[in-house]
């Protein structure tokens, strides 16, 4: 959901350059990196992007199993929060 956010926000700023935000190899990271570059997030959303990648991965069983990653209501909170950050960064820019 958050790749979905940022996605949706770099293209709405920069339509022209849709093929490329598409393409394979855009992690989270890029779009963190890309949209922080277009001013759409802040640099403290843009620090926190670990921990918005380590939560996000709480909806991937797989990953979940692969990294012993238990998931907990403290960070499933967690989790929301980093979203809900997200998006009050990508609200006050639109």
């Amino acid at each position: 959901m958050i790749e979905a956010l940022l996605l949706n926000a770099l293209i709405g700023k920069l339509p022209g350059e849709r093929e490329q935000l598409v393409a394979p190899g855009m992690a989270l990271a890029k779009y963190i990196s890309r949209a922080r570059s277009e001013g759409l997030i802040s640099d403290d959303v843009q620090k926190a992007r670990l921990h918005i990648g380590e939560y996000r991965n709480l909806v991937h069983p797989g990953k979940e199993l692969r990294t012993a990653m238990k998931c907990n209501r403290g960070k499933a909170y967690m989790a929301q929060g980093a979203l809900h950050v997200l998006v009050d960064h990508l609200a006050a820019k639109a």
